[in-house]
């Protein structure tokens, strides 16, 4: 699809988004938001999601976990916490087997 055909990205359908993936997979990232928007057609480029996750997550108090390569964002301090103190094997099996089942 053509850029012209796409629908303009706006905080509002990046806020949507985020919301959705996290109610349903507890925790999301920028990369997941991305698929998703493109996905209803929104013309979703990493820079400007970025931007509005990082605004929304001071303006509505969403907790995030920084690895080296993305943050995973979580609606609540419960979850985020729960996830940071995970052991690698934990995370790895939370987000092969629970984070992606929902999908």
């Amino acid at each position: 699809m053509l850029k012209n055909h796409l629908k303009p990205l706006n905080k509002l359908a990046v806020r949507t988004a985020a919301l959705r993936l996290m109610e349903r997979n507890y925790t999301t990232t920028m990369m997941e938001v991305r698929r998703l928007l493109r996905a209803q057609n929104y013309w979703a480029i990493e820079c400007s999601i970025n931007k509005w996750l990082e605004e929304l997550a001071e303006e509505e108090d969403w907790y995030f976990v920084s690895d080296n390569y993305e943050r995973n964002y979580f609606k609540n301090e419960v979850t985020a916490n729960y996830y940071e103190s995970m052991s690698q094997d934990e995370m790895d099996y939370f987000l092969a087997h629970i984070k992606f089942s929902a999908n």
